[in-house]
This record gives C-alpha cells, structure tokens and sequence, in this order.
C-alpha cells in the first residue's frame, strides 16, 4: 500500500478527492488530512507518506511552505489548485504532476496509474522531465479568467492567443472567443513551455495549429488566420521549425 496525505483547506474539497481515491485507486492508503501548513509540517513529519495531495492556498499560508519547511523529502507531491499560474513554482519543487480543480476524476485515476508505474524512479532529472512531459499533453487543461468566472479549456482547443489592452482574447478552434481578464505577457509565460509561440508583440500561436509558413515571415493557421512574424522572432521561428520537423 502508498501511504498518502492530502492538504486541502476546503474540507468539501478534501472529502471529495479522499472518496475519488478509496473508489478508484485499491493500491493507497490515506493516513492523514490538513488545513494548514503548520498542520501539514506535522502530519507529514510524522506520518512519512510516499504521496502528498498538496492545494497550494491553505488557511495560513502557501503549500510551497510546507515542501520549503519539511527537511526529508522521500515522497512525491501532486498540487491540486484552482490556480494555473503556479505551474512553474511547482516545477521548482520537483512536483510530481499539478491537477486543477475541479478535479477530473478520469485525469485523476491516470495521474495515479503513472505515479504507481514510475514510482521506483527518484532522480530529480527524471521527476522534471516526466513533469513536462504532462504539461504538454493535448489533454492538459488551463483555467481561464473571464470576468467573474473561470473556465476550463483544454489547450488544443486554443488556436491562439491575442492582446487586447489588458486583457487578452483567447481564440478557440470552434470559432469561439474568451476575453479573459489576464494580459498576453501572462499566457506568454504560462504556455511558452507547453508548445505555444509568442509571434509577435500582440499575437500568441498554439503550434499544433499551424497550417503553413510563408517564406518564414507569414504563419497561416488551421482557422485560416494570417500572422506576421516579427524581426527579432524569425531566428526563433527557425528553430521551431528544425524542432517540429
């Protein structure tokens, strides 16, 4: 059995995810649950689990604290948060995988299986890399600020990304738009990693929406928009090309 704590401030939230995992996943053992980094500093000094489901905004702090705080670190961490903008501190901390809630009990279930297949690799290198493995997958989701909700979009729906001020319009390939309430700088830095391309000043690309190139300074996409490529994006856009290739 995998000994597994969940930290979770929403206790709804943490009930829910035990019950995903007693129903699902035979294999682990939930030995403990906490609201608070002081209180997960705690159960995981005492419990040694192998798994931590760890929300990253708790009632006294952030997540990040408790992995900053805990000396020994012999488990594997899934963040588990509302947020998509905490992927790349994740990374810092060698997470495992990051799951946005509302928690997809299919993508939960795979995120085990995958936990349980590599369980016996440890080298940081390894972790890193399986992590960004997962990011790029065409079923990883982001949510997306529009107004007073979120909404959940898988990114190969996203054909690409504009600037509108402060606020950016996210182009979906069923010819909807969001306006979300980030500006493109933020999903510049959010999906330069997971296979988008920033074109130019005001256009953001997914590359798996590429149709054709024009003599490497026009891109044409799959919804039949045309983008110019900037100057200074032309080298990089050379060396995408030779990576997609």
């Amino acid at each position: 059995m995998i000994n597994v704590v969940i930290i979770e401030n929403d206790k709804d939230a943490s009930n829910y995810l035990s019950k995903l995992l007693k129903k699902n996943v035979l294999e682990l053992n939930i030995v403990g649950s906490a609201t608070t980094v002081k209180e997960g500093i705690s159960l995981i000094s005492s419990s040694s689990p192998e798994l931590v489901f760890l929300d990253i905004h708790l009632d006294d702090g952030i997540g990040f604290e408790i992995l900053d705080a805990v000396h020994s670190k012999g488990f594997e961490v899934i963040f588990i948060t509302a947020y998509d903008s905490y992927y790349e501190k994740a990374m810092e901390h060698f997470a495992f995988n990051y799951l946005l809630k509302p928690i997809d009990p299919i993508l939960l279930e795979k995120v085990i299986s995958r936990y349980i297949q590599v369980k016996s690799r440890h080298s940081n290198q390894s972790k890193y890399v399986h992590f960004q493995e997962f990011i790029r997958e065409q079923n990883s989701k982001i949510l997306i600020q529009s107004g007073q909700y979120h909404k959940s979009v898988y990114l190969e729906e996203i054909i690409l990304c504009k600037a509108e001020g402060n606020y950016t319009t996210i182009v979906l390939k069923d010819k909807k738009e969001i306006l979300a309430n980030n500006i493109l700088k933020h999903y510049d830095k959010l999906l330069s990693s997971r296979g988008f391309f920033r074109v130019n000043r005001s256009c953001l690309i997914n590359t798996s929406h590429i149709d054709s190139i024009f003599r490497k300074e026009t891109i044409i996409l799959t919804n039949g928009d045309k983008i110019q490529v900037a100057f200074r994006n032309r080298e990089q856009l050379s060396y995408l090309l030779d990576t997609l290739k």
